[in-house]
C-alpha cells in the first residue's frame, strides 16, 4: 500500500482511540470501605443533630468560644492552606487540556570567513510554537480527575479539621466549666469542715470533746484542702488550653465557662450505621484519595501506551528589525511517541500506584471502623452514665442523712467522734462524684456528636490570607 495511503489509515485509527481508557476509574461514591457493616446501633435518640452541634447546649459562652476558634484557630488556617494547594494543582492538571504556546524573540550577530574574506551580519527572529497532546488513552483525563478529588479531599479535610476542634472545644470547655465547680465546692467543703473544727476545739475548751476528736476534725480539714491544687492547676491548664484552640498565647483573657455544670441535651437521633459514612468529613476524604489513587493507576497505565502529538511554528526572520516581516517560516507536524526500553520504571509505577489504592482502602477501612467503635461507645457511656447519676444521686441523699444521723448521736453523746468524720467524708465524696460525673456524661454527649460527624463547614476569615502576608512582612522587619 503506497505511503499516501496509509497515512490517513493511520490517522483515522488514532482520531478512533481517543478518550479511550486503559483502565476504568472508580468514581469517589462507589468506594466502599472493605469491612462489614453493622445492621443498627444499641441506642439512639430523636433529637435533630445540628451541623454547629454546639447549639443544642444552649450556651452562649460556647457559642462565642467556637466562633473566636473557627476564625483564630491555626491548625484551621493549615487546613485552609492545604486547600489552596490542592486546588491550585487541580488547575494544574487542568492546564492538560489545553495546548501550549511559546514565543521567543533573537536577536544576533555573526561573522563568517571564507577564503579571507570576512563578513559580519545580523539577524533577527520571531518565533511562535504549539504544541498538543491528544489524550489517546486518558492519561490527562486521569490525571485531572486524581486532581480535583485530591482537591475535594482537601475540601472535606478542612471540615474534618473543624469537627475535631469544635470537639476539643466543647470537651475542655465542659471540663473546665466542671473543674471551676469543682473548686467552688471544695472551697465550701474546706469552710464546712473548719468551722466544724472551731466548734470542736471550743467543745474541747469547754471539756465536751476530745483531743482525739480534734485531731480527727483536722485531719479532715487538711485532706480537704489537699485536693483543692490539683484543681486549680487543672483550671489553668484548660484555660491555656482554650486559648491555644482559639489562637492566643497563655495568659492572654478569653471568655470562660461559668462555675456551674448544665443539664446534659437530649440524645441526637444516630441514623443507621452507613449514615455516618455519608456524614463524617474524614471518612468521605479518605473515599474520594481512594479515587484519586485509582485514577493515578489509570494515568500510570496510560504512559506505558504511545503518545499523539500535533506540533506547529510559525517564524519571521531579516537582516534588521524593520525587515522582520521579509522572510516567513511555518511548519505542522503530526509524532507519534512510545517507550521501548525504560529498564521496567514504568511498570513499577503502576505497580505503586496500585499499592497506594490497596493502601487507601485499608486506611478507609480502618477510620470506619474507629468511627464505628466511636460511635457505639458513646451511645453505650451514655446509657451507663444516666444509670450511674441516679446511684450517685441515691448516694449522696443516703450519705448526707448519715451526718444528721452521726451528729446527733454525737451531740447525744451516744458515740465518739469518728463516725461524724467518716460521714462528713462519705458525703462530701459523693457531692464530688455526682459532680464529675455530670461533666463526664457532658463530655461524651460532646464524643458522640462528634462521631456522628454533621457536615460543619467553617467559614473561612476574609482576611487569612492578608493577615498571614502582614505577619511575614512584620516578622522580616524585626529580622532586619
Amino acid at each position: 500500500m503506497p505511503a499516501r495511503s496509509i497515512a490517513p489509515f493511520i490517522t483515522l485509527t488514532l482520531v478512533g482511540a481517543l478518550g479511550c481508557q486503559v483502565h476504568p476509574v472508580t468514581r469517589p461514591e462507589s468506594v466502599a470501605p472493605p469491612v462489614a457493616l453493622p445492621a443498627a446501633w444499641s441506642g439512639g435518640g430523636e433529637a435533630a443533630v445540628e451541623a454547629r452541634w454546639w447549639t443544642a447546649f444552649g450556651d452562649p459562652g460556647l457559642d462565642a468560644m467556637m466562633a473566636r476558634v473557627e476564625s483564630q484557630n491555626l491548625d484551621l488556617k493549615q487546613a485552609w492552606a492545604r486547600l489552596d494547594r490542592a486546588r491550585a494543582e487541580a488547575d494544574a492538571a487542568n492546564a492538560g487540556w489545553w495546548p501550549t504556546l511559546d514565543a521567543s524573540v533573537q536577536a544576533s550577530r555573526q561573522r563568517s570567513a571564507l577564503f579571507g574574506q570576512a563578513r559580519e551580519f545580523s539577524l533577527y527572529q520571531a518565533n511562535l510554537a504549539a504544541r498538543y497532546e491528544l489524550d489517546l488513552w486518558g492519561r490527562v483525563s486521569a490525571l485531572t480527575d486524581a486532581a480535583e478529588w485530591q482537591a475535594a479531599a482537601g475540601a472535606l479535610d478542612v471540615q474534618a479539621v473543624a469537627m475535631s476542634l469544635s470537639a476539643s472545644v466543647g470537651d475542655a470547655w465542659f471540663e473546665l466549666a466542671g473543674q471551676r465547680a469543682l473548686a467552688e465546692l471544695l472551697a465550701a467543703h474546706v469552710e464546712r469542715n473548719r468551722t466544724l473544727l472551731e466548734r470542736l476545739e471550743q467543745r474541747f475548751e469547754q471539756g465536751l470533746a476530745t483531743a482525739v476528736a480534734v485531731g480527727q476534725q483536722r485531719g479532715a480539714l487538711l485532706a480537704t484542702e489537699g485536693l483543692l491544687p490539683p484543681v486549680r492547676a487543672r483550671v489553668a491548664a484548660l484555660r491555656n488550653r482554650l486559648g491555644v484552640l482559639s489562637g492566643v498565647a497563655p495568659g492572654v483573657e478569653i471568655p470562660l465557662p461559668a462555675a456551674a455544670v448544665a443539664d446534659a441535651p437530649p440524645l441526637p437521633a444516630t441514623g443507621v450505621p452507613g449514615d455516618v459514612l455519608r456524614q463524617r468529613p474524614d471518612l468521605r476524604a479518605a473515599r474520594f484519595r481512594v479515587a484519586a489513587a485509582d485514577a493515578r493507576v489509570a494515568a500510570a497505565l496510560a504512559d506505558r501506551f504511545p503518545t499523539f502529538a500535533l506540533t506547529g511554528s510559525v517564524g519571521v526572520g531579516g537582516p534588521t528589525p524593520s525587515a522582520l516581516v521579509e522572510q516567513w517560516l511555518w511548519s505542522i507536524a503530526a509524532s507519534i511517541a512510545g517507550p521501548l526500553i525504560d529498564g521496567g520504571r514504568r511498570a513499577a509505577v503502576v505497580e505503586q500506584q496500585r499499592a497506594m489504592v490497596r493502601e487507601g482502602l485499608a486506611a478507609l477501612g480502618q477510620a470506619w471502623l474507629v468511627a464505628l467503635a466511636e460511635v457505639e461507645g458513646a451511645l453505650v457511656a451514655i446509657g451507663e452514665s444516666a444509670t450511674r447519676l441516679e446511684i450517685l444521686e441515691a448516694e449522696r441523699q443516703s450519705a448526707a442523712q448519715l451526718v444528721e444521723e452521726a451528729e446527733a448521736r454525737y451531740l447525744a453523746g451516744l458515740g465518739d467522734y469518728l463516725p461524724v468524720v467518716t460521714a462528713i467524708r462519705s458525703a462530701q465524696a459523693a457531692e464530688r462524684s455526682l459532680l464529675v460525673a455530670r461533666v463526664d456524661l457532658l463530655r461524651l454527649h460532646v464524643t458522640l456528636r462528634r462521631a456522628l460527624g454533621g457536615g460543619f463547614e467553617p467559614a473561612r476569615p476574609r482576611d487569612d490570607r492578608e493577615t498571614a502576608e502582614e505577619t511575614a512582612e512584620e516578622t522580616a522587619e524585626e529580622a532586619r
